[in-house]
């Protein structure tokens, strides 16, 4: 379309003067004297071979215009194919930055479970540690009964207490035990789990 503009300037500014200059040549020497036709006709081949040397050159540079226009629109098509792509990469940026979002908060939450688990356990050590004294002196103070008892009955010595009372106080010292032992027990397996 621009090409066709073009062509139209230059025969508006070339062409058509020119003809009106011949055309007013021509009239001027008819009616002044005769005609130089020789002089009328070099001049007419004059501005015919500049006028098709205009032609050629006009189409030189409309080839190149077009040439340039057909990489330029390759080059646009290639700029869009890489804008989509690029759109397209950036589309499938979001989802993965919610997911790493959402892995982030639970690695936190786990560290958090981590954390409370380790505090559970060392508190469970620590009360572990503690019944393990406790049944440690319970035992021993029933071991201290048990000797007081067989020595009581080897040396027959005086007994304050019924042998009634010595057993049932032993049965309470084992029971106290057999519970600190089970109590333990228990302890153990929530720390494992």
């Amino acid at each position: 379309m621009n090409c066709l503009i073009d062509i139209r300037k230059i025969e508006r500014i070339l062409i058509i003067p020119t003809n009106r200059e011949i055309g007013r040549l021509t009239t001027a020497n008819e009616c002044e004297k005769p005609p130089e036709v020789s002089t009328l006709e070099e001049e007419l081949i004059e501005y015919k071979l500049g006028l098709e040397k205009m032609k050629k050159d006009f189409l030189e540079v409309e080839n190149a215009y077009n040439e340039d226009k057909l990489v330029r629109e390759e080059e646009q098509k290639i700029y869009e194919q890489k804008k989509n792509d690029f759109d397209q990469k950036i589309d499938n940026v979001d989802p993965m930055k919610e997911r790493l979002s959402e892995i982030e908060k639970e690695m936190n939450r786990h560290e958090r479970e981590k954390k409370m688990m380790e505090i559970k356990l060392n508190n469970y050590k620590e009360r572990r540690g503690q019944y393990v004294e406790e049944e440690k002196r319970k035992r021993d103070k029933y071991e201290e009964v048990l000797k007081a008892a067989k020595r009581r009955s080897e040396n027959e010595v005086e007994v304050t207490k019924s042998a009634e009372e010595i057993h049932k106080e032993l049965m309470i010292i084992q029971e106290s035990l057999q519970r600190d032992q089970e109590g333990l027990e228990e302890l153990l397996q929530e720390a494992v789990s």
